[in-house]
């Protein structure tokens, strides 16, 4: 199996510090996708060559998906299976390749789809873990959240997905930073592929309303992109020009005008800012040790920065504190309130990701979308991390037959990358939501530059530390507090791993 070489480059420090007022700004672009056609129905058709897996007939054979499900429609599996064709871009495009991937091998695709009582991934991973235990080949791939997977992969329940026979990780159809950043010691348990559109779905990045930017004068985020002046510096400026009492009652709330609509946890705005800056708080070393990586002079500035705009003041707000100020009965997820609110003019910048912007649809001000901001402009790559709900697919070990598995996946990863991806991307998001080109050149560049931290997939508690210290102000302290616990869950990891053998 080839193993793929880093994508994304290095970066230096530098900077300044703002508080409440002002503008400026530019960064470059380019889409990393390759020559394509378009027929007659719409569909962008790709002439990369079919992956080289020689004839297989598997008789008939099930082949299984144990698949996350929910009520929580932004964080469900949408993009594996679908029952029949209705129409819809996506779901005949999942369809239709199904058939293929039928054809191809002589298999019958199924779904298993656990109950939903369990919460996000409970019953699921108390499913898979029975087959695995028991040794039941009645599952072949898993799709669920990297962190019940993570689980799994700890305990010698997943496959060595590096040894799939026909896989080949460093594909376009398969995430090729992934497959070097979550690679521990010449092992690769979870990996992306465009068989879903659940990871580009998921990766957060930054939405600006056009019309705040029109109203008060602002530079144009585009132009700041293309010009390499998309920078912290220059966000954080741009937040703090627009904030205002629309109302005059002197009582900032759901009624009045932001620069940023923030999510206020580990998980939330601040956690992504900085992984946009190419920080991972667990990386590894020359010699492909895990160690830690948040006690940097980077992050501290972050902290520095960022709490100046993004807290105590009425440059932001969080969607957590407009929870209490409005009514959130009525959406399908609290957080499609403050997304309303978006929507509705309040505020200049989201961070979300493709999820979102469904919610958007009917804006009446146009909105545009821009990768996360860089350190400053000598950064040389963009970096945006997926959101920690997104899924992921791993291979149990008691899948039967990992030839099958590895043909099957490969040859549905490159049908994707043909089908899927063009009726997501292009037909779904590019045609049917956004608004202007230069935004589809956005998501270009965000498609290209995922970020995965072993910190953040293995659930080591960096995400935990990164916030308290965002919360306090001081780095330093916290990391003090918490470095025993944060390196002992990295040597758990490592050992837990060398034990499977």
């Amino acid at each position: 199996m080839k193993h793929y070489r880093q994508l994304i480059a290095a970066m230096l420090f530098c900077t300044i510090l703002i508080s409440c007022a002002g503008q400026s700004g530019e960064t470059d672009t380019t889409s990393g996708t390759e020559d394509t056609s378009e027929t007659d129905t719409g569909t962008t058709v790709s002439s990369i060559p079919e992956p080289d897996i020689p004839e297989l007939d598997y008789g008939g054979a099930e082949f299984t998906y144990l698949i996350r499900d929910g009520n929580v429609s932004s964080y469900m599996e949408k993009y594996v299976y679908a029952e029949e064709e209705n129409g819809e871009p996506v779901n005949d495009a999942i369809y239709k390749r199904n058939r293929q991937v039928e054809e191809k091998f002589n298999i019958k695709i199924k779904a298993l789809y656990p109950a939903w009582e369990s919460g996000w991934a409970g019953e699921l991973e108390k499913l898979a873990r029975g087959y695995i235990q028991s040794g039941d080949d009645g599952i072949d791939v898993i799709s669920s959240m990297r962190s019940t997977l993570s689980g799994l992969a700890r305990e010698g329940g997943l496959y060595n997905m590096l040894d799939l026979d026909y896989a080949d990780l460093t594909a376009d159809w398969w995430d090729k930073n992934a497959a070097d950043e979550l690679t521990i010691e010449g092992r690769l348990y979870l990996m992306p592929s465009d068989i879903s559109m659940g990871n580009l779905a998921m990766a957060r990045f930054m939405y600006f309303n056009q019309g705040i930017i029109d109203e008060y004068g602002l530079e144009e985020p585009y132009q700041l992109v293309e010009n390499n002046k998309w920078t912290i510096d220059k966000v954080l400026e741009m937040t703090a020009a627009v904030s205002e009492d629309l109302n005059g009652d002197s009582v900032f709330d759901q009624n009045d005008r932001y620069g940023m609509l923030t999510d206020d946890s580990q998980n939330g705005t601040f956690v992504y800012l900085v992984a946009g800056t190419g920080v991972s708080l667990a990386v590894k070393d020359t010699e492909n040790v895990i160690i830690p990586n948040i006690m940097t002079e980077k992050v501290q500035d972050m902290i520095t920065k960022c709490s100046a705009v993004l807290t105590g003041t009425d440059c932001a707000i969080s969607s957590e504190e407009l929870f209490g100020m409005g009514d959130t009965t009525g959406y399908a997820n609290e957080y499609d309130y403050p997304r309303a609110l978006f929507a509705d003019g309040h505020f200049l910048f989201y961070q979300s990701g493709i999820s979102s912007m469904e919610r958007f649809r009917d804006m009446k001000q146009d909105f545009g979308l821009v990768p996360n901001p860089k350190y400053d402009e000598n950064q040389e790559n963009y970096h945006h991390k997926i959101d920690s709900f997104a899924l992921i697919f791993a291979v149990p070990v008691c899948a039967g037959d990992m030839e099958r598995v590895g043909a099957v996946l490969e040859y549905s990863a490159w049908l994707s990358h043909q089908t899927l991806l063009p009726a997501y991307y292009e037909t779904t998001v590019k045609g049917k939501r956004l608004r202007d080109d230069k935004a589809i050149e956005m998501l270009d560049v965000i498609k290209s530059s995922m970020l995965y931290d072993l910190s953040d997939v293995f659930d080591l508690g960096g995400n935990q530390i990164l916030w308290d210290a965002f919360k306090s102000g001081n780095l330093s302290s916290t990391y003090a507090k918490k470095e025993k616990t944060f390196r002992k869950q990295i040597d758990k990891l490592l050992d837990d791993l060398s034990s499977i053998g």
